[in-house]
């Protein structure tokens, strides 16, 4: 395996992206399903009225955002 492609696998597993990652999968899922009920009980009308790709952009980081706070925290509570 060349050299630059081992020093990138160790950087993503140092920098838990995979977590990140599962995170924003998760956010976008539950903002589409929301998005796109039909009943209006359950809608949430800022979700509705939100342009999809601003929608989307503002999850992942969010997503993004709780995933390193946790990360962190983590690390914190480990030392």
């Amino acid at each position: 395996m060349q050299p630059w492609l081992v020093n990138f696998i160790s950087t993503v597993q140092l920098t838990r992206l995979a977590n990140a990652f599962a995170g924003v999968s998760n956010l976008w899922f539950v903002a589409l399903c929301s998005r796109s009920h039909p009943q209006d009980e359950h809608l949430v009308y800022p979700l509705w009225d939100m342009s999809l790709w601003l929608l989307l952009v503002l999850t992942a980081i969010i997503a993004s955002g709780l995933s390193t706070y946790a990360g962190a925290l983590n690390d914190l509570f480990a030392y």
